[in-house]
């Protein structure tokens, strides 16, 4: 009889052994693949922002020294406040500074979707300031009166490259992070 009771304990041993090692298993086989999904995502992550922080610095590229080819000079601004303008020039001053600004927003938007948060606040800063040249691009051909029509285009103009070179900086060390798989 001791035999079979040493039989079946190690039958019994066996078995739960065999259900832990199972368990074991399929756990660490979900985990790989939750791991391997995490990274692959990452990777694909990584990508989508590289295009889109290429596309915003793209729009940036194009945009600003399209808004510089546009200030008024001297000689136009003495005219404007001399009253010498045409109806149509503030107004098609403002389609211009909508379609210049729109893309490097609507390439923001995208960044702000993919982030990370450090590129994220960058890439607002370069927005924000896109929008203040295209309105003050506008207000020159308006200036409220009493203001400096030039003053707010040029203090716009003076941070665009301090504003590129933040982003390129943040989109830089998000870049060179690579992706690891989450870890509990």
């Amino acid at each position: 009889m001791d035999q079979g009771w040493a039989a079946v304990i190690a039958a019994g041993v066996a078995g739960i052994v065999a259900l832990i090692g199972a368990f074991i298993g399929v756990w660490l086989g979900r985990r790989t693949i939750q791991d391997q999904a995490q990274v692959e995502h990452e990777q694909w992550l990584r990508g989508q922002r590289q295009e889109a922080y290429l596309t915003l610095l793209a729009e940036w590229d194009k945009a600003v020294p399209r808004f510089k080819e546009h200030q008024l000079c001297d000689e136009d601004l003495a005219n404007i406040a001399n009253g010498n303008l045409e109806d149509d020039a503030a107004d098609g001053m403002e389609v211009l500074a909508v379609a210049l600004v729109e893309p490097v927003v609507l390439a923001a938007e995208r960044v702000h979707m993919l982030g990370p948060d450090l590129v994220d606040t960058t890439a607002r800063a370069m927005a924000n300031t896109a929008v203040d040249l295209a309105n003050s691009l506008v207000t020159q051909y308006a200036p409220p009166q009493g203001e400096a029509p030039w003053g707010a285009f040029q203090a716009a103009m003076n941070v665009t490259i301090d504003r590129r070179q933040a982003f390129v900086t943040a989109a830089r060390k998000a870049m060179q992070t690579a992706p690891t798989p989450k870890q509990p």
